[in-house]
């Protein structure tokens, strides 16, 4: 709609130059025959700014003298003063595809949480009035950035792309320029070792006409931000925009990795203070990152079995051993509930097993013991050990990388029976001076 300086410009008729129908399109009147209500009338309806279904100007023509333009009943679009018919498109991700024709149609409107706040349409002409984003992007901590997809937004008339892999720290040139400029890219993250991980950025920078500018950033994953990836406040990643005010800014993404912490002491506070608490699993995170299982060491697990007798006797024997959990940083986890909490949602997700803190492990069986010989079992339980990064969001992003939770498994496992005589055994140690036989059972 006209703004009130318009409308009384141009009288009663309550209408409003081409120049406010598409902003630096045309021109405001210079005489006061262009200004004259009774020469012409533009009567204009246009959608929200920013959707991304296909942008359209409807606009009835009265009379020519405004900017020369024909008289007309119907839809004007900004092609008719030499810009483009705008529609809803997506540029190529190619980045051999120039900017301008870079583009396939959509075929619909989009549902994507990413674009569906973008015009991505075509480019315009350009004007001397013409706004400008001179953007760049780089990647630092190590980090390099692949399969990059690039598109200028909004009403926008040239446009630098970065090109689709960017490696670390290497600042690459984004620039779009235009009435009202903005841009969209995406990355998927590459760590430090040359591995694509499960994240991507996904950036927004806007460049409107009059209010201050507005950019976004977000780190995403499993999936390009596009299609199928979902945004995610937890990640080891950052990304941030910097320098983004001023007209015609100059406006930076920055991808880089939250702050390591390496120090055990650091870590295990960073746990108690941010994710031990009630509202822990909204601002920490375990990702897992690789899973096995080991047999642990053998421990004693029952009592003596004496027999006092000549001939061969079986004995009821009951064996018991309990095993803990053990993690890297010394976190108490009988009593830092929530993080327990937290560690074994994820563990559960990503591999299905059971988690617990402790498990008891036990049964009485029938064992023969030799005459004037002694039994007795030890025990190894089976170990599930996963290996991970915490991530903590605390007065800023925090990564523990190389965290370790080793967890007994209630099944599995192996028991040894031992026997000897009873003069070659060392009842202090629990062990045979001589003549000593085993036997392993595997446990189901």
């Amino acid at each position: 709609m006209a703004s009130a300086g318009l409308r009384s410009q141009a009288g009663n008729a309550g209408i409003s130059t081409v120049y406010d129908l598409i902003e630096t399109g045309g021109r405001l009147p210079r005489t006061s025959a262009e200004a004259d209500p009774a020469n012409w009338e533009v009567l204009m309806h246009k959608p929200f700014r920013r959707s991304s279904r296909t942008v359209f100007v409807s606009v009835t023509v009265a009379a020519t003298a405004l900017l020369g333009l024909p008289a007309c009943n119907g839809t004007l679009h900004p092609a008719a003063i030499g810009g483009a018919a705008p529609t809803s498109v997506r540029p190529s991700a190619d980045p051999a595809v120039g900017v301008g024709a870079a583009a396939q149609q959509l075929g619909g409107e989009q549902d994507e949480p990413f674009l569906d706040e973008a015009d991505l349409t075509e480019a315009e002409r350009s004007y001397s009035s013409d706004q400008h984003v001179y953007g760049n992007v780089i990647a630092v901590d190590g980090l390099s950035l692949r399969g990059g997809w690039f598109a200028p937004t909004n009403r926008w008339s040239t446009a630098t792309r970065p090109p689709s892999t960017i490696e670390t720290g290497s600042a690459k040139r984004a620039e779009v320029s235009g009435v009202r400029p903005g841009m969209l890219m995406t990355y998927q993250i590459v760590d430090s070792a040359g591995a694509p991980t499960n994240y991507w950025v996904g950036a927004k920078f806007y460049e409107p006409t009059v209010r201050a500018a507005e950019w976004d950033c977000k780190i995403y994953i499993d999936g390009d931000p596009r299609t199928d990836g979902s945004p995610t406040t937890l990640s080891p990643y950052t990304c941030t925009w910097g320098n983004p005010h001023g007209w015609n800014p100059h406006p930076g993404l920055t991808v880089g990795k939250a702050t390591v912490i390496t120090n055990k002491t650091k870590a295990k506070q960073l746990l108690s203070k941010y994710c031990g608490v009630e509202t822990g699993s909204r601002d920490c995170t375990f990702i897992p990152t690789g899973y096995s299982t080991t047999l642990g060491p053998m421990v004693l697990a029952s009592d003596i079995a004496h027999n006092t007798k000549d001939e061969q006797g079986e004995f009821k024997v009951t064996w018991e051993d309990e095993r803990s959990e053990e993690n890297s940083i010394a976190v108490e986890l009988g009593t830092e509930i929530e993080i327990w909490k937290i560690w074994k949602i994820s563990l559960s997700v990503k591999y299905g097993h059971k988690w617990e803190t402790s498990h008891k492990f036990g049964q009485e069986l029938s064992t023969q013991v030799e005459g004037q010989g002694v039994a007795w079992y030890t025990h190894a339980a089976l170990m599930q050990t996963a290996v991970g990064t915490w991530v903590v969001n605390g007065d800023q992003r925090y990564s523990i990388p190389n965290v370790s939770l080793s967890a007994p498994v209630e099944t599995g496992g192996m028991l040894e029976i031992h026997g000897c005589k009873w003069t070659d055994f060392n009842m202090q140690e629990k062990t045979c001076l001589q003549g000593e036989t085993t036997k392993l059972v595997p446990l189901r």
